[in-house]
């Protein structure tokens, strides 16, 4: 049996920016052209296509995980930005042949946070809407489940109206995690962090070393995670102290206590 590929991983793609190769820009201009796609997406698109008829064949297409700044909602105008993402939805997405699947997840980065912000709220909004008002405490999901079978599923309703708009496709939607996804192995005692294995900007190692709400939720949400005897994934490189990143982390910000923080730290990694 041949491979079978199941998600797409793209991360840094910066969809709308003006220095971004899948944006079209006008000689002379510095801004995004919203009427055409840019000939490094279609390209991009043409690939991935191939890529997928050739290991997939007539079967269910991979997911598309955006990991990190898909769209560039920080340094660009929203205007400009979001006609570019819905061209490069229609390119993956459009026609009988799609290079995705209709759902797509989106693990949002600095330049697109924004989109994990609103569709939280929504939600939110929405519960409290259907209760009549009342949430008797529920909580409000300041970070999200990192599983994909898990509940809540938090839609980003402007991006998947807009991905429905440039496709035709009633069906699809975008579904936004925060702070990380975890993928399960076959046997379901593994876990494999997408963020984690694929960080952007300055590489795993050093975006642990700065504290952050992110860094601090993917922690968080990761300890509380259990699977069998799933371990946690950790960085293939180590830190110059004995332990690795995560525990580094742990020891750096002056939480390394007997039986305390750091026990934590080491039942996530798994190696320490």
């Amino acid at each position: 049996m041949g491979s079978h590929i199941r998600y797409i991983v793209l991360t840094d793609v910066h969809l709308g920016a003006g220095n971004s190769i899948l944006t079209q820009v006008q000689p002379g201009k510095t801004v995004a052209d919203t009427h055409y796609p840019s000939p490094a997406l279609l390209s991009l698109a043409d690939c991935l296509r191939s890529l997928v008829s050739g290991c997939n064949g007539s079967g269910r297409p991979p997911t598309l995980i955006a990991a990190g700044d898909l769209i560039d909602l920080a340094l660009s105008a929203a205007e400009r930005a979001l006609p570019v993402f819905g061209m490069f939805a229609e390119a993956l997405m459009a026609g009988d042949e799609p290079v995705i699947d209709d759902e797509v997840i989106l693990l949002p980065g600095n330049h697109d946070h924004l989109t994990w912000d609103y569709a939280r709220q929504r939600w939110l909004e929405d519960r409290l809407v259907a209760a009549g008002g009342r949430l008797d405490g529920a909580p409000s999901h300041r970070i999200g489940p990192m599983l994909l079978d898990r509940e809540p599923a938090i839609v980003s309703v402007p991006l998947t109206a807009l991905v429905r708009g440039s496709t035709g496709r009633a069906g699809a939607s975008v579904r936004v995690l925060y702070p990380d996804l975890a993928l399960p192995s076959a046997d379901g005692r593994r876990l494999v962090s997408v963020l984690l294995l694929t960080w952007s900007h300055s590489g795993y190692r050093f975006a642990l070393a700065l504290p952050s709400e992110r860094t601090e939720a993917i922690r968080c949400s990761a300890s509380r995670i259990r699977i069998g005897r799933a371990r946690r994934a950790c960085s293939p490189r180590r830190s110059s102290r004995r332990n690795c990143a995560p525990c580094f982390l742990t020891q750096s910000r002056g939480r390394s206590r007997p039986n305390g923080r750091i026990s934590k730290s080491r039942a996530i990694c798994g190696r320490c």
